[in-house]
Formats: structure tokens, sequence, C-alpha cells
């Protein structure tokens, strides 16, 4: 799940860096794209590159993130008794160091 929250926030940094750039340009005008050049229209076309494997790599983690879901649903019904056991399991351990931080905490 950090993977997933590392991603989003990714590609939420990099939805935002292609759309101020977009700003940049467009605010710039004609002025900015003399000086720029061939550059300008490269930026362009990198921008645009950019935006559209965004697109992509947004669609790539949904369709993971939904296999991923679908294939621990079917282990879960599979295996109802192990997915209990492991639960009961994880909320013991928990439980435990939950206690025995508190415990150390009192003087």
């Amino acid at each position: 799940m950090a993977i997933n929250i590392a991603t989003e926030d990714l590609m939420m940094d990099l939805r935002a860096l292609v759309s101020e750039m977009e700003t940049l340009l467009q605010e710039g005008g004609a002025k900015l794209k003399d000086q720029l050049g061939d550059a300008g229209a490269g930026l362009e076309a990198h921008l645009a590159q950019a935006r559209a494997r965004l697109a992509e790599l947004q669609r790539d983690a949904g369709w993971r993130v939904r296999r991923t879901a679908r294939s621990v649903d079917r282990y879960a019904h599979a295996n109802p008794w192990q997915m209990t056991g492991a639960s009961l399991a994880t909320g013991l351990l928990i439980g435990l160091a939950l206690g025995l931080a508190i415990s150390m905490r009192r003087p």
C-alpha cells in the first residue's frame, strides 16, 4: 500500500509540473516562443508526451490495483480459515506490541 501511495504522490507531482509548464508556455506567449525557438516546440512536444505517459501510468496503476484486489478477494473466499487465522495472529501481535509499549511508558 505504501508503494501505491508513493506512486499516487509522484503522479500528482508530475501532473502539477506538466500543468505549470503548460501554463508558463501559454502565459509567455509569442515572446517566449521566439526566445526559445526550436526548444519551445520541443518542450511542448515533450510536455504532450509526458502527459500521455502519465495517463498511461495512471491506467496501468489502476489496473494493477484492481487485479491485486481481485486476487486477494479470490484467495480470501477460497481460504477463509487461513485468512481468519492470519487476521487473528496479526491482531494478537499488534495487541502485544501496544501492551508492551504502554507498560514501558508507565513509571
